[in-house]
């Protein structure tokens, strides 16, 4: 089951309903009908500067943790998260990163899900 996690998002932003489930089609579609959680924390980043000073970051980071996918997928969802994200306008300076976990290391409930074998590139 992928879950992005949007970090850094402006406080009070208001996403699109449509974007939404247009998002969730296409990351379901390509984790092979898996269910997909979106999640948006409420955690705001301060940059440290060289020059010793604090400022507000401004970009978006979207994390993604998954298990076991080929890269053309991997780069897939990383696109259809950019698309969503410059739809919004909240694109530009957006980062994104996959962690992608081996079968065995996620647990829900206290039980292992098990993601079955890497999806061939």
């Amino acid at each position: 089951m992928p879950c992005v996690f949007f970090k850094n998002v402006p406080t009070g932003f208001v996403f699109d309903p449509n974007l939404i489930r247009q998002l969730h089609q296409t990351i379901s579609v390509l984790a092979d009908g898996a269910n997909v959680e979106l999640h948006v924390e409420n955690t705001h980043y301060t940059m440290l500067t060289p020059a010793g000073t604090m400022v507000p970051a401004t970009n978006v980071h979207a994390v993604v943790e998954w298990h076991e996918r080929p890269q053309h997928i991997a780069t897939a969802v990383a696109i259809a998260i950019h698309y969503f994200l410059t739809a919004h306008g909240i694109g530009n300076g957006s980062d994104i990163t996959i962690r992608d976990y081996p079968s065995g290391s996620f647990y829900f409930d206290g039980k292992v899900v098990e993601s079955g074998p890497p999806v061939a590139a």
